[in-house]
């Protein structure tokens, strides 16, 4: 992004001048971020008219959405899969995999098994851990399907990805609970 206008329509990766590649440099990325802020931060445009200024906003709220997206594993991987028109339905898309939807199950329970424990900031903990390493081999699942061009199982990948996002959003909500009480 090297001329003075702002151009939406760009996908994420052309907004940070980055390859859409699922393994990107985070620094990079944030740097890149940092400095489309500062070029287009609506602050920097209280000067102009109406239409300049309604322009830094949206430029500032697209330059958000696209950091936000490609800052997230999850996200990112869902966006580089919408990009090779894999669509997704999230009122239809199941995981037909019973091994996984059995995980899911176990883990559940694992979970409010956790909460009843007499050390449940420890075993809260501990689960934490255990998901967050099982969630970082299915990111790199996910990055060799996609290399390899595997786009269904990748696809399968991301919605696994969902399902520890959400888990591991739940087990932090615990444990910021359990710490409030303890405080």
């Amino acid at each position: 992004m090297h001329d003075d206008v702002f151009d939406p329509t760009r996908n994420d990766f052309e907004l940070f001048g980055l390859d859409p590649v699922f393994e990107l440099d985070i620094d990079e990325l944030q740097s890149r971020y940092r400095d489309l802020q500062t070029r287009y931060h609506p602050d920097r445009h209280t000067a102009g008219d109406a239409r300049q200024q309604r322009e830094a906003l949206q430029a500032a709220t697209r330059i958000n959405e696209a950091y936000r997206t490609l800052r997230d594993p999850r996200l990112r991987a869902r966006y580089l899969l919408a990009l090779s028109n894999v669509a997704f339905d999230e009122e239809r898309d199941t995981l037909n995999d019973p091994e996984f939807l059995m995980q899911q199950l176990e883990l559940r329970e694992a979970l409010d098994e956790a909460q009843q424990a007499g050390d449940a900031l420890a075993q809260l903990d501990e689960l934490h851990a255990r998901l967050r390493k099982q969630r970082g081999e299915l990111i790199e699942r996910f990055a060799r399907h996609y290399a390899e061009g595997v786009l269904d199982a990748a696809k399968a990948d991301v919605l696994q990805m969902s399902f520890f996002d959400r888990l591991l959003a739940q087990i932090e909500e615990r444990l910021s609970a359990l710490e409030d009480a303890l405080d």
